[in-house]
């Protein structure tokens, strides 16, 4: 699944049932170090924007999700894809 590019960053297109699918595969995994999983909002883009180093941080996580629906919408404006907002739910 090729993941969606929002200025500097990444998002895997995924629902929440994926990346919680996607999630519990690592966690089943012999890894050589933690799994790096990022919850991507309006302002860590605008930071990774600003800051190199920290887009860069972002950029190697093995999951990227959208925790804001702003980031949603954003990759539907840039003619990609997120299926929706992966957030805690309540």
């Amino acid at each position: 699944m090729e993941r969606v590019c929002i200025d500097k960053v990444l998002l895997d297109p995924v629902t929440m049932n994926e990346a919680v699918a996607r999630i519990s595969t690592m966690l089943g995994e012999e890894r050589d170090r933690a799994a790096h999983v990022v919850t991507m909002n309006a302002q860590f883009v605008e930071i990774a924007h600003q800051e190199e180093r920290f887009a860069n941080v972002l950029r190697r996580a093995d999951l990227s999700v959208a925790d804001g629906l702003s980031l949603v919408w954003a990759s539907r404006c840039l003619g990609q894809f997120v299926p929706e907002r992966v957030a805690e739910r309540i």
